[in-house]
């Protein structure tokens, strides 16, 4: 069964399912690896400052999505003040890279 494993957790796709769209956040993780018996695949990130988060409500797929603040963190009604603002000069660096690691 898939598992999503680094940054100190290593959960099952069943644990994901059961937190369901709320998402199970990882914080802080810059890398992570979907792991599904011999096939793994690395997943990093970089200008993501709250690490990601991992979500499904079905067993044909599972969502890792790194994120620049975890939502649930936030009042609902204040849900805008965790976006992330780019400056108009500038700009800001986001980057996701897939590696296949086996």
């Amino acid at each position: 069964a898939p598992r999503i494993t680094g940054a100190g957790i290593d959960v099952s796709l069943d644990e994901v399912l059961a937190v369901g769209s709320r998402a199970l956040h990882v914080p802080g993780a810059a890398s992570l690896s979907l792991v599904d018996g011999e096939r793994r695949l690395g997943i990093e990130a970089s200008g993501f400052a709250a690490g990601f988060m991992c979500w499904t409500e079905v067993r044909g797929m599972i969502c890792i999505e790194p994120i620049t603040f975890y939502p649930y963190e936030v009042a609902q009604a204040e849900l805008h003040g965790g976006m992330t603002e780019v400056p108009a000069t500038g700009g800001a660096r986001f980057a996701v890279v897939l590696r296949p690691l086996g």
